[in-house]
């Protein structure tokens, strides 16, 4: 496998990442809305932490994916 095909996978791997981070934040802040669940908000927070974290490194594989196919 190339390492463009290893960036681009990488890239993916992280896209599908978020994805289902993002899914199950959405339980658990309904959770926090409509049930009045306090645990479940400290959980959407740290999730929202995780996923700015994981959006990141998405963008820095994205700059060097774009750096390496020019």
């Amino acid at each position: 496998m190339s390492d463009n095909s290893k960036k681009k996978q990488e890239a993916l791997e992280l896209w599908s990442k978020c994805q289902l981070d993002l899914a199950d934040m959405e339980k658990d802040l309904n959770k926090r809305l409509n049930k009045g669940n306090t645990s479940a908000g400290r959980r959407v927070r740290a999730a929202l932490r995780e996923l700015k974290k994981n959006l990141t490194m998405l963008a820095k594989a994205l700059v060097e994916l774009d750096k390496t196919e020019q």
